[in-house]
């Protein structure tokens, strides 16, 4: 890069090869706006791979593929993972007084074995590990019926999520009583306890792959929150569609409270709850 901060005019000029690389291998759009922004991830990872050229490092995108390839490695450093526990108050009240009781009385009275709840787009598992606590407070004696399953396309952020040990900032939101009894304190973090993360598993998953999600035991709840805004219109509605193929024709779709559907042509009503609202399946 000059002193400027703009990169060589090599790179610049594949912008749109890299832009379309990501968009068609993950979905995820950047738009011109925000070329500087990709253009330095390349830079970062043609210095990670001793790659001299950006030719040669998009050569190397196209002929390294599957988990632990030069691919992954693209997706971990473009996707962006900023997240904590109890994220959104008001999502995680609905979720406690209205989703979760409503869904745990239908698992009863259907002699469901699970209530199946997918984290999409999970980060490093804070969410997922969020639900998990909720229900262990909340509903206790529910706690070993219920499956979580958080996905997402960085395999870093998976492992890191399988590890369960998090910052003070990412666990600034929980209360001292949660604190203390579902976490182990390890210097200045904290470990999830075995008994939460027993109810949670994380897997590496393309969301706009559509057999990706076919894998995962059939969700009750989807939660899709605050990762939308990454996709373009087309990608969108591919991830819309791929959920509406697996999710139970009672369940649920959450989004991020900025998050919408709107605009798109896609197979469910909305829902409003208190503050909030969601998504569920069209009636045929």
């Amino acid at each position: 890069m000059t002193a400027q901060g703009k990169h060589a005019p090599e790179l610049t000029a594949l912008f749109p090869e890299f832009q379309s690389f990501l968009y068609e291998a993950a979905g995820i759009y950047f738009p011109l706006e925000n070329r500087e922004r990709l253009l330095g991830h390349v830079q970062a990872r043609m210095d990670a791979t001793g790659k001299r050229t950006p030719k040669e490092y998009l050569a190397l995108l196209n002929t390294s593929r599957g988990r632990g390839s030069e691919q992954w490695a693209f997706f971990n450093q473009t996707t962006v993972n900023e997240t904590f526990f109890f994220r959104d108050d008001v999502q995680f009240a609905v979720f406690k007084d209205k989703l979760l009781p409503e869904l745990l009385q239908l698992r009863r009275r259907n002699r469901q074995r699970k209530l199946n709840i997918l984290s999409a787009a999970s980060s490093s598992g804070e969410e997922a590990y969020s639900l998990a606590i909720l229900i262990q407070q909340q509903f206790p004696m529910e706690q070993n019926f219920v499956s979580i399953t958080g996905v997402d396309i960085n395999s870093d952020v998976i492992d890191r999520a399988k590890e369960g040990l998090y910052n003070r900032y990412s666990v600034r939101n929980c209360s001292p009583q949660q604190l203390g009894v579902y976490f182990t304190p390890e210097g200045d973090k904290y470990r999830v306890k075995p008994d939460v993360k027993q109810m949670v598993s994380f897997q590496v998953v393309n969301l706009i792959d559509p057999g990706s999600l076919r894998g995962l035991p059939r969700p009750d709840l989807i939660l899709c929150r605050n990762a939308l805004i990454y996709f373009d219109k087309e990608s969108k509605l591919k991830v819309i569609q791929a959920f509406a193929s697996v999710l139970q024709p009672h369940g649920t779709l959450i989004l991020g409270r900025t998050e919408s559907l709107f605009g798109l042509d896609h197979p469910f009503n909305l829902v409003h709850f208190l503050r909030s609202c969601g998504y569920r399946l069209k009636t045929k």
